[in-house]
Order: C-alpha cells, then structure tokens, then sequence
C-alpha cells in the first residue's frame, strides 16, 4: 500500500501547480476517497466554502516533480552511528537539511517521514 502526503504538503503542492487527478482528496482538513467529479480538482467544495485539496501518493508528487521540474526526491536508508537503521533523504543529490547547523543531516525513523520533508523540500525549489 502506497502512503498519501499530508494536508500541508497537499497544500504547498497545490500551490506550486499539482493538477494530476486522482482519487484521495481532502475537504477542508478531512481526507476522502472517491473519484472526483470536476477537471479542476484544486477548488472551493461547493457553496460551502470548503477547500478541496488532492491527495496524492508520495510516489505520484516524487514522479511530478522529476518530470515537471527535474526535482529528484531519494529517500533511503542509512545506518546510525550506533548501527541502528534511519532513514535519509536527498533533493537533486543534497541532504535535507534544513539549514540546522548542529544536524547537518535530518535522519528519521520511518521511511515515510524522510519522504515527506524531502518532497517538501522539493516543492520549495519551485519558484
């Protein structure tokens, strides 16, 4: 089973131009799952008033933003120092970061959530 982006990151991406249909969206926070209706799936949610956000998987936006932009998202693992497995991920062949001066490498526990910073990264170099 594939992972979904967050609301934040379905956000930003929606900002940056995602339109790729697909079948999890989110009205307002909440996520659903159906097949969308309307070719404009970055819309108010009818009268309501409600934001109606794509929800795609981590895979579908990594893909978007290589083909779109030549943004290449690699998460992977990596060995601690202490020789426990975390998990890393590199934009365009550079770690993410995040500027910390004292954490020169973000590592993580789950492969996932490297996924996530690093596709949100990835959004952010998008002008």
């Amino acid at each position: 089973m594939e992972d979904y982006i967050t609301i934040e990151t379905a956000r930003i991406a929606k900002e940056k131009g995602f339109r790729i249909k697909t079948y999890e969206y989110f009205i307002g926070v909440r996520p659903m799952s159906t097949v969308p209706q309307k070719e404009d799936h970055n819309r108010s949610y009818g009268d309501c008033g409600l934001e109606y956000t794509t929800r795609p998987t981590q895979a579908l936006l990594q893909k978007w933003l290589r083909d779109e932009f030549k943004i290449y998202v690699s998460p992977r693992e990596s060995l601690s120092f202490d020789n426990t497995l975390e998990f890393i991920c590199t934009v365009n062949g550079k770690h993410v970061n995040h500027d910390i001066k004292d954490k020169p490498i973000n590592r993580y526990d789950k492969f996932e959530e490297a996924f996530e910073d690093g596709l949100r990264y990835g959004l952010s170099l998008i002008d």
